[in-house]
């Protein structure tokens, strides 16, 4: 416990100082579906064949080519610059968001292309899209100024939160996919593959039952590593503070009796000596 212990200290710090993050969602970029961005490489960097002189874009619709670098002039080389990458905008003659992405699938295959890439869009705000975010239902993001700091870009998706609590709903829809992959352990082996003193612990580790499945029977836990880090600008749930860091469930909190001013009670709780 003390290893897990001393890891929550050094992520916490970590993340304090991070804050918050921008939800890195490359697959779901927007981009212009009309135009693409080509980078053409130098001629002295192609292998040109003294008969090669067709379109290289030829069949692939594009219906217009303008160069960004000296779109004054509108001079255009298919064939490169010496010693000069060149920066193309083509427009397809069919607009569509799978025409653009199978369009740059064919144009990387071309040996003058350097590489070809989405005409993405940019905004100055990362305002996120989760429903109960837009609809004011996490007012308290809007009372610490979370947004302020979304929008200055910091990239949380290498750091591991430890949330020590009464577990993590495993299966969450809304969390799962920052749910934290221990690198140095293999799955189901009974193997104890990182030498830390716990078998398979892929995910977390549950101290109520001693095993590697820390569950959330009490709801808590669940709502912490949400606060924390649940999936943000996904369109469902919540936005969280941290978007894309990793989330390591630690559950030692479970059903006991304790003895609190001379009455004995039930309760879902932690001592102290659970934790050591």
């Amino acid at each position: 416990m003390k290893k897990y212990i001393f890891l929550f200290i050094g992520i916490l710090i970590c993340a304090a100082l991070n804050s918050v993050c921008v939800y890195a969602e490359n697959a779901a970029a927007e981009f212009d579906e009309s135009t693409l961005i080509v980078v053409m490489k130098p001629k002295s960097e192609q292998v040109l064949s003294m008969f090669s002189c067709d379109d290289p874009f030829e069949g692939l619709g594009i219906a217009s080519t303008e160069n960004l670098d000296v779109p004054a002039s509108g001079e255009i080389s298919l064939f490169g610059i010496e010693n000069k990458e060149q920066v193309l905008k083509l427009t397809l003659s069919e607009p569509g968001r799978d025409n653009v992405l199978q369009t740059i699938d064919k144009l990387n295959d071309l040996y003058e292309v350097k590489f070809a890439q989405p005409n993405y869009i940019y905004t100055l705000s990362l305002l996120p899209n989760d429903t109960k975010y837009i609809s004011n239902y996490q007012y308290g993001l809007t009372k610490i100024s979370a947004e302020s700091v979304w929008n200055m870009g910091v990239d949380c998706s290498d750091v591991t939160v430890a949330i020590i609590d009464s577990g993590m709903m495993m299966t969450h829809v809304d969390l799962m996919g920052n749910l934290w992959q221990n690198p140095g352990e293999i799955a189901d082996n009974d193997i104890d593959d990182d030498g830390n003193g716990y078998v398979d612990d892929v995910n977390g580790w549950d101290f109520v039952d001693t095993d590697n499945f820390p569950d959330d029977t009490v709801g808590h836990g669940t709502h912490v590593a949400g606060i924390v880090s649940a999936v943000t600008n996904n369109g469902m749930g919540v936005a969280s503070l941290a978007r894309n860091a990793k989330i390591a469930p630690i559950k030692i909190f479970k059903q006991q009796t304790v003895i609190v001013d001379g009455v004995s009670k039930t309760v879902t709780t932690a001592s102290t000596a659970d934790i050591y």
